[in-house]
């Protein structure tokens, strides 16, 4: 039964309502066929086709595509890569040079030397009326010591907001320094980084000078603070203390040390209560934030008996694995941590036993990290030194290296937990307070870097996945200083440029490449240490010293300039994955909600947003075999092409349909990363080729071509921007 236009009731047979639908069907089909031929002009566009006999249709390579963009997008990248190994070039020669002077932090203080510090830049006085020019009413030390707006410590400087770095002010002049609220800037090893890597502002302003299209370049300091180019003004608000640290950054943590197997024991005894107990907690979580997807880690609590804090990471034995971390695997780590009870009595034989098994069958079978091994022992005593299992487990080779941080201010004897990491090529840590907890746990990763150190010669250069460009604190950072995860980030936006003129978070990768102290030894007071005349005559010590690490921004929209969509076709995408799978961009990659990051954003998996369609199996994401071999081909940058039909979603998710595609990808040298291309097997291939082709070699008037009004540009389309070609010619617009 139908209704007619009348609302009057119809009774029709079945194949009579099939037939009446199916002529609906069409006549709506035909129609709109005719609306787009109109709007699209296709009849104008088919006889400008068969008007010119020199146009033809041809079939391209994808494979040979994809290798091409490739090595421009490499091109490109190793423009950044050699920016970065001048910075740190330089770093090493000028830290080498470098005069230490031990009063400098006093000459701070009273304020005979100054830096520009990012938190002092600008500011007004807290009693500020208004009134007059706002740059005059700046605080600054470089003024006559009877000003009132004299301060030592602070300083001004123009900012202009530059749309390049997302329209914050900057200026390209000068580069500007952070220190984190726990490093103390008059701390003599402190001030003396930051006054040797002033240096550096000769060569960050060299190569902005070479390419123009370099984002943010910084030297992170194993001392805590960060130099960044250029110069800018960092944001402080009471209700939002500043917990950025460029040590806990993943760009400073892959550089720093090479990826790593980490067995966390925890100390869930009886006597761990109370203080003791949030101090521990706050130890493995800072741990935890110094970890990224190239390490492997898992906790283990012990009291009378050792178990894992996490019960499903566990194999199909139900013995303890090391698991990947990743944002989620923190996650539930850190979720886990907050909900330890304690009671008995700490057996650390079983405890170590349970740890050195685990990282030796990893160790063997090749399996997990594959480089360096480490135990973080977390407990507020250690009874003995246990020598026996480290003369069974870690002799003679040490593979395993021990890390002990004992908990609490009361205790007396520390010279067993001492013994442990000492004689077991780590570092001993007594924390006492919740104030000092990450810098404590901080004093780990210069030691896992010795290795690197000491080759000195040896410079690996490193990737992060993707993230956004405005630091968000991620949940487990605001759990450790008790604050609630903001909705809005209002305040950075309407600063960065004018009031609403954010435009979203731009995503982006670094690169970062170690900076090594080229010095063999160095003095006790350096160091900071008591002079011993009889055990050291001469006050010389031996070192392996990092001194930080060099890095850029690349915004990933760079990588896609140079993927054009009209090389792609209609229907075609380009993507590129990391050595952990993970999209680094990707046309179904949604990082945002309504405004806000997603928790997960720079974790996606490629499987996540390839959807396989497959009509014998209904369930969403089906694990499709020709889809994972792909995966793993990418993972471990083989260059290859597949096959698959998939499900495409369109109209934002309104409707979806299904598309049978042919993918080609191929890795990008010197990188972590591969990319891929994506193209439709019935039509995806084929290009019209003739005509005119405008560029600097060919000098034609555009004038006369597109001599009326019906043409466009198309907005998206980069036409001219950065020459990476490796001519002479090097233009920029």
């Amino acid at each position: 039964m139908i209704r007619d236009a009348y609302g009057r009731e119809r009774h029709y047979t079945i194949h009579q309502e099939k037939d009446r639908v199916n002529m609906w069907g069409t006549r709506f089909g035909t129609e709109l066929w005719e609306s787009l031929t109109r709007a699209t002009r296709r009849d104008e566009i088919q006889k400008g086709y068969d008007s010119h006999a020199d146009l033809t249709v041809k079939e391209i390579d994808g494979f040979d595509m994809v290798k091409r963009m490739a090595a421009e997008v490499q091109v490109m990248m190793q423009h950044k890569i050699d920016a970065i190994k001048r910075i740190m070039e330089l770093a090493e020669n000028i830290a080498l040079d470098h005069k230490y002077d031990k009063d400098r932090g006093e000459r701070l203080k009273e304020g005979r030397y100054t830096y520009y510090n990012a938190k002092k830049l600008n500011v007004l006085s807290d009693d500020d009326e208004g009134g007059g020019d706002e740059f005059g009413r700046y605080l600054s030390q470089y003024r006559d010591p009877g000003d009132d707006f004299y301060a030592p410590g602070y300083s001004r400087m123009s900012l202009t907001a530059n749309k390049h770095f997302s329209g914050i002010p900057v200026n390209t002049s000068f580069s500007s320094v952070h220190v984190p609220t726990n490093v103390f800037d008059g701390e003599p090893k402190v001030i003396n980084a930051i006054d040797w890597s002033r240096k550096l502002d000769e060569t960050f302003k060299d190569n902005y000078q070479r390419d123009p299209s370099l984002s943010w370049q910084y030297f992170g300091s194993s001392t805590g603070f960060l130099r960044q180019y250029p110069a800018m003004k960092w944001l402080m608000y009471e209700d939002d203390p500043d917990m950025y640290d460029a040590r806990m950054r993943d760009w400073y943590i892959k550089s720093a040390a090479s990826p790593k197997d980490i067995v966390i024991l925890l100390d869930t005894s009886g006597s761990m209560t109370g203080l003791r107990k949030e101090i521990a907690k706050h130890v493995v979580l800072n741990i935890m934030e110094t970890l990224g997807e190239d390490d492997f880690v898992t906790v283990l609590t012990f009291s009378d008996e050792t178990r894992p804090l996490v019960e499903c990471f566990t194999d199909s034995d139900g013995e303890p694995e090391l698991v990947q971390a990743t944002t989620e695997n923190i996650a539930e780590f850190t979720e886990a941590v907050n909900n330890i009870a304690t009671m008995e009595i700490a057996n650390f034989t079983s405890a170590l036993t349970e740890a050195f098994t685990l990282l030796e069958r990893y160790r063997t079978k090749k399996i997990g990290a594959e480089s360096n091994q480490a135990i973080m022992l977390v407990t507020d005593g250690v009874p003995y030194t246990y020598e026996t299992i480290f003369q069974e487990y870690n002799q003679p080779h040490k593979p395993v290296r021990v890390f002990t941080y004992l908990i609490g201010r009361e205790i007396s004897d520390l010279e067993a937990a001492k013994w442990m990491a000492c004689e077991n090529k780590g570092y001993f840590t007594h924390v006492t307070t919740l104030a000092e907890v990450k810098e404590q746990v901080l004093k780990y990763i210069p030691v896992m870097a010795r290795p690197l150190v000491l080759l000195r010669e040896t410079h690996p250069v490193r990737w992060t996945g993707v993230y956004a460009d405005i630091e968000v604190p991620n949940d487990r950072s605001l759990w450790v200083i008790g604050l609630k995860k903001p909705t809005t980030r209002k305040r950075i936006r309407e600063l960065q440029g004018k009031e609403g003129s954010f435009k979203g978070y731009k995503l982006m990768t670094s690169v970062s490449i170690p900076v090594y102290n080229k010095k063999n030894h160095t003095t006790i007071e350096v160091l900071g240490l008591k002079p011993n005349e009889i055990a050291n005559p001469f006050g010389q010590v031996r070192i392996a010293e990092l001194l930080g690490v060099a890095g850029t921004d690349v915004p990933i929209a760079e990588i896609e300039k140079l993927i054009p969509p009209y090389k792609l076709g209609v229907n075609g995408y380009s993507f590129a994955v990391n050595n952990n799978g993970y999209i680094l961009y990707h046309p179904d990659l949604r990082p945002m909600f309504q405004e806000i990051l997603k928790p997960n954003y720079n974790s996606v998996d490629l499987a996540e947003v390839e959807l396989v369609h497959n009509p014998q199996h209904d369930e969403p994401r089906y694990n499709d075999s020709a889809l994972y071999m792909m995966r793993k081909e990418m993972v471990d940058q083989k260059d290859g092409l597949a096959r698959l039909t998939v499900k495409v979603h369109m109209d934002d998710m309104k409707r979806v349909t299904v598309r049978e595609q042919e993918y080609f990808y191929y890795n990008i040298s010197n990188t972590p990363f591969t990319l891929g291309i994506v193209m439709p097997t019935k039509y995806g291939k084929y290009r019209v080729s003739g005509g005119l082709e405008l560029n600097q070699n060919r000098h034609i008037d555009a004038t006369s071509i597109f001599s009326d009004d019906r043409w466009k540009l198309h907005p998206d389309w980069v036409y001219c921007e950065y020459n990476y070609a490796g001519t002479d010619d090097r233009k920029f617009d």
